[in-house]
């Protein structure tokens, strides 16, 4: 089972994010490579963090540490979805 796509809503830094994975390339070039390029602090780690938090205890962690502030004052919630 392979993970087709990621979105990820309200952590940290990351109002609302969506993350493809496809194959890339052609014929027999195919890559299943994903790259998370960008200048520091724009999120990248926070993504990988938040990939991480999947398949894993998500009440052991410190809601109002990891939720997007903004969110926080307006009661939403950190949302992430994963398509298989």
């Amino acid at each position: 089972m392979k993970i087709t796509q990621v979105q990820i809503n309200n952590y940290k830094s990351l109002k609302e994010v969506i993350i493809p994975f496809q194959q890339y390339g052609s014929y027999s070039n195919k890559s299943n490579a994903c790259f998370f390029v960008g200048l520091n602090e724009t999120g990248k780690s926070s993504i990988l963090e938040a990939l991480d938090i999947i398949g894993s205890d998500f009440s052991s962690y410190d809601y109002e540490e990891i939720c997007f502030k903004p969110a926080l004052d307006e009661n939403e919630y950190v949302e992430l979805f994963v398509d298989f």
